[in-house]
């Protein structure tokens, strides 16, 4: 079908996409003209074009885990505003079909066209605004009055064809709003689909909920996916999750086996933390809620309260505690912020940066909301670029106060045009420099290194941290803690939180190693070395090197 736009489907350069974007428009414009058949054939010939050529382009643009620039962002929103036409297209034909009464033939198609990209236009945006979930309920009511729900087609996804029904493309597009609500990045929500398209068979919905755990859609009612029973009257679906668990530990073992599932496609280039944090996410949200735990902690509208926020921990350290590495040594060590040479030229990381101007080079996010377990922010785009999920970021709530912790666990546009919001968990809101000195068994001498002190929530101190990187984690070193005139010696043991290149890791003390008490010069003992006497062939070192023959 897609010969028959005679199309460069080569979407990287602008040219194919303004072109793509004109044929677009010229198929729209004739929807009224033509039939409804030939209308149904354009519309399915441009949604096949569209999937041909994204899939040729997303595989560059899934393929690092590093920041997108403005480029890839200009593509990315190209490509959910087409995805999101032709699923608008596909709504004009299914009503021409509905009022008509013809091409019923083609009605599943269209159908399952138009979820298909309902759904992958929320693979690209994901935004804050509520979705319109009644052109979704209104397309599956007129799929099962004509009994069409569960009727298979052969449908192309990422260069491979499937044996889908309407009611699993329904379900999908949903769990995919569900599931895309910024707790995933793109690379891990296109992992996620890969999955439910594997896994078609059990997206199936039933008029009565079933044993365990089900997630539920009211189709009268303008909304998603939801937990429990409905309290009401009215029509409504429910999709049990026992069989999609089933499937996540058949990953879990083709994991186990070294084998990454599915085998095809871009995401299987991916990797294994992408499908390990999916595999974590499905986790927990397949399991049966506990009514008896509160999911959420109540959130409080904040002001906009201008707050200055450093990401990672060299950053923290930097611009929040005062802390750096030292040029000459590679080593942290403490500055003091108040001291006015540094203040008025203080070479950062070998940049000149004076603390007492405004840096354009710092990060500045408003408050948004708070709950007692996580911080909302809003940030203008150029404020959020580096900004991503696992990220560890720090603030002081004001001036003065105790360095607040969290790490990134939702990101995705505001509601507001050229705004981003960004959703943190909270680590803790006392975070604390503290210099360890790490033991070295090569030189006995003492490197210290400072890294952020996070206090549990017990008196006892068993659920104390430190926030340290992956790397000096890995290392396994044995530090000395001072507290006072007291020394303790510790090491790093069970990790409580990590995120990108951090760990919230816990501690045990050691029995420190006795060091013997150093000696005055007086008592040290005292060596004479004496040279034995050469031997004879070894007065003359170069004696030897040639052969006396050689030498006649």
């Amino acid at each position: 079908m897609a010969s028959k736009l005679a199309l460069n489907l080569s979407f990287q350069r602008p040219e194919c996409r303004t072109e793509y974007e004109r044929a677009r428009q010229g198929v729209r414009a004739r929807l009224a003209e033509e039939g409804v058949e030939e209308g149904a054939l354009r519309v399915l010939e441009l949604g096949a074009a569209l999937d041909v050529g994204v899939a040729r382009l997303k595989r560059d643009l899934l393929a690092s885990a590093l920041c997108w620039n403005e480029e890839n962002q200009a593509i990315t929103a190209w490509i959910h505003q087409q995805h999101r036409k032709v699923s608008e297209m596909g709504q004009k034909v299914l009503e021409s079909i509905e009022g008509t009464r013809q091409g019923r033939p083609m009605m599943t198609r269209v159908i399952a066209l138009t979820l298909h990209h309902w759904a992958e236009a929320l693979k690209w945006i994901a935004g804050r605004e509520r979705h319109d979930y009644q052109p979704l309920h209104a397309m599956l009511r007129l799929a099962t009055a004509e009994g069409r729900q569960r009727e298979t087609v052969t449908w192309v996804v990422d260069g491979r064809g499937h044996t889908l029904c309407v009611e699993s493309l329904y379900f999908r597009a949903l769990l995919l709003d569900r599931f895309g609500s910024g707790t995933l990045t793109r690379q891990q929500v296109e992992v996620l689909d890969a999955w439910l398209l594997e896994w078609s068979d059990c997206l199936a919905g039933f008029a009565q909920p079933r044993e365990g755990a089900t997630l539920r859609v009211d189709l009268d009612a303008n909304a998603g996916l939801r937990e429990g029973p409905r309290d009401s009257e009215g029509p409504t679906l429910y999709l049990p999750l026992a069989a999609l668990e089933a499937r996540r530990r058949d990953v879990v073992r083709e994991l186990h086996l070294g084998r990454i599932f599915p085998a095809h496609g871009c995401t299987a280039e991916f990797r294994i933390e992408e499908h390990v944090t999916v595999l974590d996410h499905l986790q927990r949200a397949l399991r049966a809620p506990d009514r008896t735990r509160v999911t959420r902690a109540e959130r409080q509208q904040e002001p906009g309260t201008r707050v200055e926020v450093w990401v990672g921990l060299a950053d923290i350290l930097a611009r929040g505690a005062g802390v750096r590495v030292g040029t000459e040594t590679g080593r942290w060590r403490a500055l003091s912020l108040t001291d006015p040479s540094i203040s008025t030229d203080l070479k950062d990381m070998g940049r000149s940066v004076r603390y007492d101007e405004a840096d354009p080079s710092r990060r500045y996010l408003w408050l948004a909301d708070t709950s007692a377990t996580g911080r909302g922010f809003e940030a203008l785009e150029v404020d959020a670029v580096g900004l991503e999920i696992g990220d560890l970021v720090g603030w002081r709530p004001t001036s003065g106060a105790p360095i607040a912790l969290g790490h990134v666990i939702r990101r995705l546009p505001s509601t507001t045009a050229g705004q981003v919001f960004i959703g943190v968990r909270l680590l803790t809101e006392l975070g604390l420099p503290f210099t360890l000195s790490r033991l070295d068994a090569f030189d006995r001498g003492n490197a210290d290194s400072t890294f952020l002190f996070v206090p549990g929530d017990d008196e006892c101190g068993r659920r104390d941290a430190f926030l340290i990187s992956e790397a000096t984690y890995q290392q396994q070193h044995t530090f000395v803690a001072r507290v006072g005139d007291d020394a303790f010696t510790l090491r790093m043991n069970r990790v409580r939180a990590k995120g990108r290149g951090w760990l919230l890791a816990g501690f045990e003390i050691v029995p420190s190693r006795r060091v013997a008490a150093p000696v005055s010069a007086d008592e040290a003992p005292r060596f004479e070395l004496v040279l034995d006497e050469p031997e004879d062939d070894m007065v003359d070192p170069w004696a030897a090197e040639v052969n006396p023959r050689q030498m006649g």
